[in-house]
């Protein structure tokens, strides 16, 4: 048994091993592997930021809104131009089902208050504070990972 371990760890084997690797994946197959891998990193981190921007302004203009209409028009069309144009920028087969999904959940998030009269305040605010992570963190980094 010995033996046979000493083959297979012998420098012969190792060779062989990664030469057959390097012709079946190839030498630029891996190399931009490595690049994609290492360079999308901190893009991806700076399109999150941005996109967790956006997200925020459309919050806020649609807050400033004075009709109850108007703020749910002004978040749909928001979420919607912002991924669709997103998805224009980084095209993919699924760009517009992905732009409507993610648009539909962030509407889902801050669909008007469902929930009964009685609650107390506390519970209105903390839930105001989920919906505020949930649409700025949440929805962005789904959008983000889907490009």
């Amino acid at each position: 048994m010995d033996q046979f371990i000493n083959s297979v760890l012998s420098g012969a084997f190792l060779d062989n091993l990664v030469t057959w690797l390097a012709h079946k994946l190839g030498l630029v197959t891996i190399t931009m592997w490595g690049i994609q891998f290492v360079g999308t990193f901190p893009e991806r981190i700076l399109l999150l930021i941005l996109c967790s921007f956006v997200m925020a302004t459309t919050l806020a203009v649609a807050d400033r809104a004075r009709s109850p209409q108007w703020r749910v028009f002004i978040l749909i069309v928001g979420a919607f131009v912002w991924f669709r144009g997103l998805y224009a920028i980084f095209p993919r087969d699924y760009s517009g089902d992905v732009a409507l999904f993610l648009t539909l959940l962030f509407t889902i998030i801050h669909l008007p208050e469902w929930r009964p009269v009685s609650n107390t305040a506390g519970n209105l605010l903390r839930f105001g504070k989920v919906r505020l992570l949930l649409s700025t963190i949440l929805v962005p980094a789904l959008a983000v990972l889907l490009v």
